[in-house]
């Protein structure tokens, strides 16, 4: 559970810090369902049942070669900070057997997809 509101919360201060005067941050939840043409699309997926988290801002975006490096430890743009939260969230989605996408364009935001296998607790 510490894990995973680590992991909200990074994605809503990194979200935050993207925004500017009167930007907005949206979160979502719903349950979806991967099937095999989606993981041959998207490596490192699993098909199966999960619990899709979006966190999307409609902040200034980033550029390719940001987003390809976004998830690597100590890696940042800000003036201030570690460089460990994206790195936290990523190292999250892979313990928690999840997975992860993230879309940007600059000028009009930024939404990570964190899949999260659906656990069926035994009675």
């Amino acid at each position: 559970a510490s894990d995973f509101e680590s992991t909200l919360f990074n994605l809503i201060i990194n979200a935050n810090d993207a925004i500017l005067d009167n930007g907005k941050i949206t979160i979502q939840t719903c349950n979806r369902v991967l099937d095999d043409r989606f993981c041959l699309l998207n490596s490192g997926a699993n098909a199966g049942g999960y619990i899709l988290l979006t966190v999307s801002d409609n902040g200034e975006g980033m550029p390719e070669e940001v987003m390809q490096h976004v998830f690597a430890p100590f890696f940042t743009t800000k003036t201030s900070g570690t460089g460990l939260g994206l790195a936290l969230v990523f190292g999250f989605v892979n313990r928690s057997s999840g997975y992860i996408t993230l879309d940007s364009e600059l000028g009009k935001g930024t939404t990570f997809n964190i899949y999260l296998p659906i656990a069926v607790k035994n009675k």
